[in-house]
């Protein structure tokens, strides 16, 4: 089956997040938060990555979403272990949408098979089986007042997905991306098709 038939019946894979969002998979993921920040704003060495992503900050103990020299690591250990390499997107290309300054136009599409690599497969199945936060690990209860009030939408909790608590929204947040990868990784099983997927931000 072709990559077109294969859209066109399984629709596209559509789950949206923010620049909190992988800040937070951040606090305890490795790989992940490497693959989704290049994936929105492009290869490590483009200057939309440099631009954008070096010089974004969040509240907490976790400042940034990307770690020099950490994730640069990281991305490097990535791009080791897959065949093929990462495609640059043009995203005028791909969609009308209006333009302002701080959207990033360049994403890294990443091969499928990098979801399939032992390490990238352990995260995802954390995010699949196990809540973000249990606050067995000593760190969660920082996690959450660092991120908290971002993740249930900076106002009341009720107010974003009727949540109840702080720790209920970070972990659906940690279950919908779980889903978002699982389910990219169970297409490439399904028709055994490489294909190449990126982020976007609106």
């Amino acid at each position: 089956m072709t990559k077109k038939k294969i859209k066109e019946k399984e629709g596209e894979v559509h789950v949206e997040f923010d620049n909190h969002d992988i800040a937070l998979l951040r606090t305890k993921l490795k790989y992940l938060p490497v693959i989704m920040a290049s994936g929105v704003y492009g290869p490590v060495d483009s200057a939309s990555f440099r631009g954008q992503v070096l010089h974004r900050f969040f509240a907490g103990p976790w400042d940034m979403i990307w770690m020099e020299p950490e994730d640069s690591a990281t991305y490097e250990h990535l791009m080791s272990r897959i065949r093929e390499r990462l495609k640059v997107i043009n995203a005028r290309t791909y969609r009308e949408v209006k333009y302002w300054e701080h959207l990033s136009e360049v994403h890294g599409a990443w091969p499928v098979t990098v979801l399939e690599l032992p390490e990238v497969g352990v995260e995802i199945d954390f995010l699949l089986t196990k809540p973000f936060l249990t606050f067995e690990d000593s760190r969660d209860k920082e996690v959450e007042k660092s991120f908290g009030k971002w993740i249930a939408g900076l106002g009341p909790l009720d107010m974003k997905g009727g949540y109840s608590s702080y720790d209920e929204a970070i972990n659906d947040v940690g279950r919908r991306l779980g889903r978002l990868f699982g389910n990219l990784r169970d297409l490439y099983k399904k028709y055994n098709v490489s294909f190449w997927f990126y982020f976007f931000n609106l």
